[in-house]
Order: structure tokens, then sequence, then C-alpha cells
């Protein structure tokens, strides 16, 4: 029998907010015994205390390669700010002959030209990808070759879903979720304005946001000069209170200008709600217009509002779209899924 890979996967601390550290805390109870976890260093300011600090965290990383002698380390990047700051650890991979594959989380197409960067080498001559979009995956073959590099997807803990019941469904739709850190660059205001056209004919209609970020302030103030009633503010919610919201939710509302592979999306999907959200990162690999709930190009309201309103109106086919979310997710998006499908693609390696 072919042995299982041992695999060492670089990882933020865990304990930070974030994406990739959200990802990986998620997925660590899924993994077999053969996959660890090594947390580098991440500080706010540059500092001869933080300096020494990385030192010897790059120290310690060099004694664990040596003792545990994995087959494979995956590093995790994002093409934004900071792409370069694991190549590091790549080198030293490389150095020591350890195979090295990335996962590249973060797409901003605006970054794409540190591709071209000498510096990118490093990481392009790395023996495997990661990606979570097909469009990720066209660009990134310009530069290697497209059998080395695997799409993947971010995840749904199967804890979080524990307590919910798709039967509990009624097809009614009386509250709006939005689900995401609170920036202009995910759509907050245009679900605020498709909620105000939807206000004025449904009065029991209500909107709820979930998150914290920076524009947070300027949306509440937003909303209250528009004098719009019944939108609720929770803060950042984690474990079961954001269950709650979602099990609390009618329609998940993501109009999103630019994204990977929303988690929130996923985690909407896997508690039966119908989505409005545009065809960016991995969203338009998977999703079916219409047999999931709409998928657009569009930013208009008038478009997001009518077709909310279309769902109002016919309770059995937002029953239809609920049970199919639903069934889509838990076969897909499951973090118990999500890890297995990773680990063989890892045991491809050895």
């Amino acid at each position: 029998m072919r042995p299982k890979a041992k695999i060492l996967i670089l990882t933020p601390p865990l304990h930070l907010l974030g994406g990739v550290a959200n990802h990986y805390k998620g997925l660590k109870n899924y993994w077999s015994d053969n996959v660890s976890y090594f947390e580098t260093a991440k500080f706010q300011k540059r500092s001869l205390a933080n300096i020494f600090k990385a030192g010897y965290k790059i120290l310690h990383f060099i004694f664990i390669l040596l003792v545990s002698n994995p087959h494979v380390v995956v590093v995790n990047i994002s093409l934004k700010k900071g792409f370069f700051s694991k190549n590091t650890y790549i080198t030293i991979c490389q150095l020591l002959k350890r195979k090295v594959l990335v996962f590249i989380h973060g797409w901003d197409v605006d970054k794409q030209y540190m591709l071209d960067d000498k510096r990118s080498k490093r990481i392009l001559n790395c023996n495997g990808f990661f990606l979570l979009a097909s469009s990720f995956k066209n660009y990134l073959s310009r530069y290697v070759p497209s059998e080395k590099i695997f799409l993947t997807t971010t995840k749904v803990d199967d804890n979080l879903i524990k307590n919910f019941d798709i039967n509990t469904r009624t097809g009614k739709i009386k509250n709006i979720l939005f689900l995401s850190r609170i920036e202009k660059a995910k759509g907050i205001y245009e679900a605020v304005d498709t909620f105000a056209l939807l206000k004025a004919q449904h009065r029991d209609l209500t909107l709820t946001f979930v998150g914290d970020g920076t524009e947070l302030t300027n949306l509440k103030k937003y909303v209250a000069e528009k004098h719009i009633k019944d939108v609720r503010f929770t803060g950042r919610l984690d474990g079961e209170d954001v269950a709650s919201e979602y099990i609390k939710a009618d329609f998940f509302f993501f109009s999103s200008y630019g994204e990977g592979m929303p988690t929130a999306l996923l985690e909407a999907m896997a508690f039966g709600l119908p989505v409005a959200t545009r065809p960016v990162g991995g969203i338009p690999d998977f999703f079916v217009n219409e047999e999931m709930g709409l998928l657009t190009e569009s930013l208009d309201p008038n478009v997001y509002s009518k077709y909310i309103e279309q769902l109002i109106n016919n309770s059995s086919l937002v029953a239809q779209i609920s049970r199919t979310n639903y069934e889509y997710a838990k076969n897909h998006f499951m973090a118990s899924i999500v890890a297995k499908n990773m680990e063989m693609i890892f045991n491809k390696f050895i």
C-alpha cells in the first residue's frame, strides 16, 4: 500500500482574525494524523525585538523540517501586498529538498503584474499550486504547467450546521442577511438600496448585517439619513451566534465586487438560503443562476429587488432553491470533504 504523505502546513497565527487563519482552524479537526501546522510570525510593526522573533521563527522552522521530515510543505500566500513574504520559507524548503505546494488564497487582478517580478521565480518554481477559481488557474497557467495547478475551495465547518434542519425552511422571505466584512467593495450599499426598494412594498421585511469593518459607522449613518427602518447590525459574531443568524435568515445578499471563494456564501447555502451574488472569483465555477439564486454582473439595486420580489411571491420556488443549495453545500463544501480532497492531492507528491 502506498504510504500517505506527511504534510506540514504553514499557517498564520490561528488566534488572529482573517480568512486564511479561519480556513485552517475550520479544517484542523478533519485532517488525518499525517498533517500538522507550523504557525508563522505576524508582526504589526517593524522593531528590533520583532526582527529577533522572526529570526527565531525561521530557526524553529528549520529545526521542525529536519526533525519531522515532512514530504510536503504547504505555504499560504495571496496575490496582493505581501505576496513575497513567505519566500524565505520557500527558499529553505527548496534548499533542504522538500517539496512545496503554494496555496494562493486572495487574488487581486490589479496585482497580477507581480508574477513577472523576479522575486516570483521562487514561488513559480514550487511543485504545485492550490487556487480558488478557474479564472485564476487560467492566468497562472501562463507561468506554470496547468497540471501543477489544483482547484480547491474554502469550507463550511461541519459543526456549524449540526443543529440545522432544512425541513424548517418555510419558503417565506422575511429577513435578508448580509454577512461579511463591512466594506464598500463587499456591496453593502447595494444591499441597503435593494432593501429600501423592497421595504416600500413589504413592511414586515428586515435586513440584518453581521460583521465588522472600516465602513460600519458610515453604513449606519447612511441607513439613518435615508430613514430606513428594520435594519439591524450585530457586529462580528462567531460559532453558534453566527449559526443562529443564518437560521433566522430567509435570503442571503452578497453583491461583492471581487472575491476568491467567499466562505460566508458557502455557509449561507449550507443553511438552505437562496442567494443573490455576482460572478467573481470562484463563484461562477459552481453557482447555477436561477437554480441557486441570482447570479448577475449587475450592481443595480433594481435588478436585485425585482428578483427578490419574485421569490417573495413564490414560496415553492424558494423552498426548491433552499433544498438545492443545502444539498450542494453538504456534498461539496463541508470541511470534512475539503480536507479529504486536499489530502488526496498531497499524496500525489510522494
